[in-house]
């Protein structure tokens, strides 16, 4: 089942205030959200955490299995598959954290000086 269409823009909007110049944290939580929408049976849910050095966005869903890159990112007539490759690319750091009813996907970046 497709993901509802707001879905990814409200996880960009939810990590907007938190995010500052960090522009490149929207793309990453949307994506995040839309693949759990994707991947899960069951709603996902956003939660941003900022301390002065990192922004840290994790996704939780109920889904059984964590995420895995896909081989589509190195085709380039695939349509979709490239999310985490964008992710493991533009974060600092990103991880799956598996829990008895679901997971969290989670990427955290390092605050940088504006220039």
């Amino acid at each position: 089942m497709p993901p509802p269409s707001s879905e990814p823009p409200s996880a960009r909007c939810c990590a907007r205030p938190a995010s500052g110049a960090w522009h490149t944290v929207e793309l990453l939580a949307s994506e995040l959200v839309t693949n759990a929408y994707r991947h899960s049976p069951t709603d996902a849910y956003v939660n941003v955490e900022r301390t002065p050095e990192t922004l840290t966005v994790s996704v939780w869903d109920h889904g059984p299995t964590g995420p895995a890159p896909s081989e589509a990112r190195h085709r380039s007539d695939a349509e979709s598959g490239r999310g985490l490759g964008i992710v493991g690319a533009c974060a600092d750091e990103w991880g799956v954290q598996e829990y008895p009813h679901g997971k969290a996907v989670w990427f955290s970046v390092v605050a940088k000086e504006e220039a």
